[in-house]
């Protein structure tokens, strides 16, 4: 994503397609994974009780969590019944050919992660799954938090992007190919576990651990 030799602010190329489409596939993973977990895991979950305790047994509650620990049972049962949906059905938004969808979903994510950030505390956890989301979002969807100078260079330098594609050399589409089909491959025991009935929650099916597997929270304790 980032260039390696280059800090400037705008790049001379873009990110390339399959890099795009391969964070948003990282981020399918992880939400799918997690929402699998919980669907094959503790019965709370299917009987949308998993919310009535988890404030209290979560590993770093924060100075938030007793306040929606606190909330009515139908508020939990709302809360399980959104994670589900976030989780199961809104991450095949994340692979939309439609902006519009990607956009939404994408959305979706952030919004997620940062409700569970107020409400407890997994470190940078939350915060890092937010991060590949951005990569559902164009230039279009950010021109509004810029200036109008900023939007000027960074149509100025897209310009130049689009005229040195042409030059783009044959190593660097050979490279990108090779990146997307490593990625394929390496993702097949991925997508085997997520349909297994055995679900592993965290692992790695590759020596060098690129393309791994996730899950957490598959049962809620009632007691810390």
């Amino acid at each position: 994503m980032v260039p390696l030799f280059s800090v400037d602010q705008f790049a001379v190329l873009p990110v390339p397609v399959v890099v795009r489409w391969t964070m948003r596939w990282f981020l399918f993973r992880i939400m799918m994974g997690a929402g699998l977990i919980k669907i094959k895991g503790g019965r709370e979950w299917k009987e949308l009780t998993a919310m009535d305790s988890f404030y209290e047994t979560q590993p770093c509650p924060n100075p938030f969590s007793k306040y929606f620990h606190s909330m009515p049972r139908w508020w939990h049962r709302g809360e399980v019944l959104t994670s589900h949906f976030v989780e199961l059905i809104a991450p095949f938004l994340l692979l939309s050919p439609f902006r519009r969808v990607r956009v939404i979903g994408g959305i979706i994510q952030v919004v997620f992660q940062a409700v569970l950030i107020l409400s407890g505390n997994l470190s940078f956890l939350n915060w890092l799954t937010a991060v590949p989301a951005i990569l559902c979002f164009d230039d279009a969807f950010f021109s509004p938090f810029f200036s109008k100078d900023k939007i000027n260079s960074a149509y100025m330098t897209h310009q130049l992007v689009t005229a040195s594609l042409y030059k783009t050399s044959i190593v660097r589409v050979m490279v990108n190919i090779a990146f997307g089909l490593l990625v394929a491959r390496l993702s097949v025991p991925v997508v085997r576990n997520l349909c297994a009935r055995r679900q592993i929650m965290n692992g790695s099916f590759d020596p060098l651990c690129l393309v791994n597997t996730y899950g957490a929270f598959g049962t809620v304790q009632n007691e810390r």
